[in-house]
């Protein structure tokens, strides 16, 4: 199964062809961190709230990548986080990409693709 182009609602859980989808989540409780914990996590913007969700995730994912459609943190983020994001080795920021297709199983988020609008293909 796959989400093409789609924007998720932030009202109910993500969708792929009517189907809810388990690993999707608009906001980072100790609940998520805990099924993220040894895993890789995809925080999807750039602003202040993304930033702390990736701070946060970062305690306990292997790795947290942070998918920016600008340029990268300094226009949309305070210095401070964008300060400690960069002390965090587990975050990697992924400027001028945009998520544009997920793929699911029976499990959830099975892979997800991204684009590179910048020149590259992640």
């Amino acid at each position: 199964m796959a989400l093409r182009d789609h924007s998720v609602s932030t009202t109910k859980p993500a969708e792929v062809h009517g189907r809810a989808v388990e690993g999707v989540y608009y906001r980072v409780s100790p609940l998520e961190t805990k099924l993220c914990r040894g895993d890789e996590a995809i925080v999807v913007g750039g602003g202040n709230s993304a930033g702390q969700a990736a701070v946060f995730l970062a305690s306990h994912a292997a790795r947290v990548h942070m998918a920016v459609r600008g340029d990268g943190l300094a226009d949309s983020m305070s210095n401070y986080l964008s300060t400690a994001l960069a002390r965090r080795p587990p975050i990697v920021v992924h400027a001028h990409t945009e998520i544009t297709e997920l793929e699911a199983d029976e499990h959830g988020v099975a892979r997800v693709h991204s684009v590179n609008r910048g020149g590259g293909i992640d």
